[in-house]
Order: structure tokens, then sequence, then C-alpha cells
């Protein structure tokens, strides 16, 4: 005897909806990299991504403190890459932010939140 089981539509079909281009992505996990020494920066946001990057290219940003010191030419669009996007809220944002860093160990980061930053899992 045959088993029928039920499908929604919109696991059968392509989505209709276009992409969103990667600037304009909000809730996502970041990284900067220096093209000329490959330094890094990763951090989490919840505005478009773009937004968040060139506040790293102003004057007292990160970046723009790093670009000063390396003397390499960055465009604030290509320099960024996303490593992950959720939708489940900034707890689950925040954990992933907190893997990515301990995996990546970005050079960049500094603050003391970053460094100190440990994830326990409880059982």
């Amino acid at each position: 005897m045959p088993i029928l089981t039920t499908r929604k539509l919109k696991t059968c079909l392509p989505s209709l909806k276009p992409s969103v281009e990667n600037t304009l992505k909000s809730n996502v996990i970041y990284r900067i990299t220096c093209p000329r020494c490959s330094s890094s920066y990763a951090s989490l946001t919840t505005r478009h991504v773009i937004t968040r990057v060139k506040e790293h290219f102003e004057k007292n940003g990160i970046m723009r403190k790093h670009i000063d010191i390396c003397g390499v030419k960055m465009d604030q669009h290509d320099c960024f890459e996303i490593l992950d996007q959720t939708n489940r809220g900034l707890v689950h944002l925040s954990i992933f932010e907190a893997l990515y860093i301990r995996d990546i160990k970005p050079v960049l980061n500094t603050k003391d939140e970053y460094v100190g930053r440990l994830l326990r899992i409880r059982i």
C-alpha cells in the first residue's frame, strides 16, 4: 500500500522573489579583509551591512585606522563578505558571531568584549 505525504507547494517551486543584493542584507555576520596584509575584522549587524561597513571607514573607524597604517586603498563595496545570516533574533546572531570570531581569529577585533567572549554550551 503506497503512503502519500503532502508537501507544501513552496517547497516544490522556485522562489519568485528577487534576491536581495549583499549590500542591503541585514541580520548578518560579516568580515572586512585588508587586501594587502589579509588582516580582518568580523562582527554582526542588524542593519544594512553597507551602512555598518561605511561606519568602519569613517574618521574614527577601525578600518580607517588600519588603512592609514597599512597604506592600502580599499573599496567599501568590495572589501567585505557575508559569513552568515539569520532571522532568528539577536541571541542567535550573537552566538554565530562568537563562533566565527573564535574560528577565524580576526586580528582587527581588539575590543575586550571580543577577546574575552566565550561560548558556553549547557547540556
